[in-house]
C-alpha cells in the first residue's frame, strides 16, 4: 500500500490483513525506482493506493503491467467495498472468532 498517513490507513490495513493478504507498505516518500525493487522482492498482487501517489503508481504501472492497483478514497465506504470485490476476495478470510 502506498499512502499518506491517515485513519483510513489502518482499516486498509487490517482489511487486507482479515481478507487473508498480506500487506506490505511502502513508504510515499520513496522513488518510484526504490518502489519498483520492493514490489520486484515481494511480488504483490495487488497494490492500493491514494489520490496523492497516483502519479507515482501510473508510472510504476508501465514497468508491472500485470499488476492490479486499486485506487483507495480516504473518504466513505466504497474503497473498502472494493476491496472486498476485488480478485483476493477467493482468499477464505481468517476465522477471528476464537
Amino acid at each position: 500500500m502506498i499512502s499518506n498517513n491517515s485513519d483510513y490507513y489502518w482499516c486498509f490495513y487490517y482489511a487486507s490483513i482479515w481478507s487473508g493478504a498480506i500487506m506490505v507498505p511502502l513508504n510515499h516518500r520513496l522513488s518510484v525506482a526504490e518502489m519498483g525493487e520492493i514490489i520486484d522482492d515481494c511480488g504483490p498482487k495487488l497494490v492500493l493506493h491514494d489520490q496523492a501517489a497516483l502519479e507515482k503508481t501510473s508510472t510504476i504501472k508501465e514497468r508491472f503491467p500485470d499488476l492490479d492497483f486499486l485506487l483507495c478514497k480516504t473518504t466513505g465506504d466504497e474503497s473498502l467495498i472494493q476491496l472486498g470485490k476485488h480478485k483476493l476476495k477467493g482468499i477464505p478470510p481468517i476465522d477471528d472468532r476464537s
